[in-house]
């Protein structure tokens, strides 16, 4: 674990604020912030923006944090919980072969979950000889609006570097093996920026991985949507997959989809402002368990 921050506030939340009952369905999502740090941060219209996607979310995965010193999410966490003080988070460690890395982190809202337990991924010394570039991050979640018998379940996030795609979406099948055994639960959801599309991923290899013909893996976003906020682009870079039959059955129809940045009561952003915002999309799907 590299940072856990918590806040719960008694006092009055932004008037806007709805409070969650057991009938809302609890909203988890994925958004690769692009080259998310102090540039983007420093920026308040991109940084509101940021900020009232974030808080939208009842578990919300973020990749491609940058900044070493952790300052940015720092920030971003003062501007969400300004919004929604019901919100708390986790980060990763640095990850990455070399020079480079990056953190994940995730976004959660503390009166509808909280961290059970937490698990990194080791696939051994990144020399190269192991299978990700990212090792994924993946959170215990229990889930406290119900006591039915599907109150714990785990979300695993990645981002996958682009040149070994298919290699990396079948070792998260291993990922999934170990975390269900490791936590005892078949209830996982997968999600990230799998650059799961285009020249990285062919759809005649999509067709061979390991998790696409594996029955336990519900493909919630699949190889038809556009993640991506370029217009001449048209790409799944970016996935959901559900695993564990409770957790399927729970998911809200029609509920898997892309979040296209139309903020409520906000104008739908132009190309240009959404790409400053970020390269992709957040996806998103939503569970009900009563």
């Amino acid at each position: 674990m590299y940072l856990v921050a918590l806040l719960v506030s008694s006092c009055c939340a932004a008037s806007f604020l709805q409070p969650a009952t057991v009938e809302t369905p609890l909203r988890i999502g994925s958004f690769n912030i692009k080259t998310f740090g102090k540039s983007k941060m420093n920026k308040l219209v991109v940084a509101e923006r940021i900020a009232k996607i974030v808080s939208g979310y009842d578990v919300l995965l973020i990749q491609e944090i940058k900044d070493k010193a952790g300052l940015s999410i720092i920030k971003l966490f003062d501007m969400v919980t300004k919004l929604n003080p019901e919100f708390g988070y986790v980060m990763s460690d640095r990850l990455g072969r070399g020079v480079y890395k990056e953190q994940y982190a995730f976004f959660f809202r503390t009166d509808r979950v909280y961290v059970k337990s937490e698990f990194q991924y080791d696939d051994g010394p990144d020399d190269g000889t192991d299978v990700f570039s990212r090792e994924p991050f993946c959170i215990q979640f229990w889930q406290t609006m119900t006591a039915l018998m599907l109150s714990v379940f785990a979300v695993c996030g990645i981002h996958i570097e682009p040149g070994k795609v298919p290699e990396e979406m079948d070792g998260l099948l291993d990922v999934y093996n170990v975390v269900a055994a490791r936590w005892g639960t078949r209830n996982v959801v997968l999600t990230g920026d799998f650059n799961a599309d285009g020249s990285y991923l062919t759809r005649t290899e999509e067709e061979k991985l390991l998790l696409k013909n594996d029955p336990r893996f519900l493909w919630v976003i699949g190889s038809e949507a556009d993640t991506t906020t370029k217009i001449k682009s048209n790409n799944a870079y970016d996935r959901i997959l559900v695993a564990g039959t409770e957790l399927q059955n729970a998911i809200v129809p029609g509920s898997g989809k892309v979040d296209r940045f139309d903020l409520e009561e906000s104008p739908i952003l132009t190309e240009s402002e959404a790409y400053a915002v970020s390269d992709h999309y957040p996806v998103e799907v939503s569970f009900k368990f009563v």
